[in-house]
């Protein structure tokens, strides 16, 4: 009888440990292995960096609740020339398959007043290898995320927003490429040859944790215990 209940206590504690270690493990930000690529930039003393949307140049604040500079000259931007802004498009390559726990973008504004930022937008996903153009013959290879969404306009300095609380819906399965297909932008306050410059000032990929060393012990507790109760 004293072993059975030493047994169930031991079994009993190392569901504790196993439920505590999960709940306190946090999801990871993904800062490395991550290519981007677009359908091109501009610079010329402006944000012209695909790098600078994912190497945190532009936020600053605390962890969780950064800001980004919204000027106009850190992040990623080209320029369609006067008028809407056609064709364009930025894509993240993660480098690996990553389970999302969720995607954090900050929009472009620009140093003058107003926005350069991205405003109608598909949000594509892929696990793909190589998936192609979401919009063309690679379109079977792609998820889209909810509708066309509408991206909050830049301030300065802009917090972000996450991109599946936009949406209202969650990005499923395991994930390789996430990519913007931009339909317009929110404009920019000096007009003509401006008028076709838009981007995005910066992303961020958080990853589901994986199980922590205490909750892996924890778990094979489990099994010997059951093990010996057989």
């Amino acid at each position: 009888m004293v072993f059975l209940d030493s047994r169930k206590s031991l079994v009993a504690a190392a569901a504790v440990a196993v439920l505590a270690a999960s709940t306190s493990t946090s999801a990871a930000v993904i800062t490395s292995g991550i290519t981007p690529t677009a359908s091109g930039s501009f610079g010329s003393g402006w944000a012209g960096g695909l790098a600078d949307t994912i190497n945190g140049t532009g936020l600053s604040g605390t962890a969780g609740s950064e800001v980004h500079a919204g000027t106009g000259t850190v992040g990623w931007m080209v320029d369609d020339g006067d008028g809407p802004a056609v064709d364009v498009w930025i894509q993240w390559d993660l480098g690996q398959s990553y389970s999302l726990d969720s995607v954090k973008v900050w929009n472009l504004g620009n140093a003058i007043g107003g926005a350069w930022g991205a405003r109608s937008v598909d949000v594509f996903y892929s696990n793909v290898a190589t998936p192609g153009d979401p919009e063309a013959a690679g379109a079977a290879n792609w998820t889209q995320l909810g509708s066309t969404l509408e991206f909050a306009a830049a301030d300065d300095p802009t917090s972000g927003f996450d991109l599946e609380t936009l949406a209202g819906t969650s990005i499923t399965g395991d994930v390789r490429y996430i990519r913007f297909e931009i339909n317009s932008q929110w404009g920019s306050a000096v007009g003509g040859s401006d008028d076709g410059r838009v981007g995005i000032g910066e992303i961020q990929f958080t990853e589901v944790p994986e199980p922590s060393s205490l909750a892996l012990m924890a778990i094979g507790g489990l099994l010997i215990a059951r093990r010996r109760r057989a």
